[in-house]
């Protein structure tokens, strides 16, 4: 990826030259895709796991008001019932 000849490598003043800055953004974009896909990837599996968490806790709170339910209509836990 470099404008050198076959079997030379270029100067570090070349290097910089304006006629390799096209070279130099080429790899400048390849890595930022690549981060920016890094990023991405992380993003969806921070998601993932928060979405299943969600889930987990919708789960847990339907099974606690089903069971408040229950005890309702049972009449556990009714302290004024036991009183009159």
């Amino acid at each position: 990826m470099s404008n050198a000849p076959p079997g030379k490598q270029l100067s570090p003043a070349d290097r910089f030259a304006p006629a390799n800055w096209a070279v130099a953004a080429d790899s400048s974009d390849l890595l930022s895709d690549l981060l920016a896909a890094a990023i991405q990837e992380q993003f969806h599996a921070q998601l993932h796991g928060l979405q299943q968490w969600i889930c987990e806790l919708l789960i847990k709170n339907q099974q606690l008001r089903m069971a408040l339910v229950e005890m309702n209509a049972k009449g556990v836990g009714d302290d004024n019932a036991h009183k009159r």
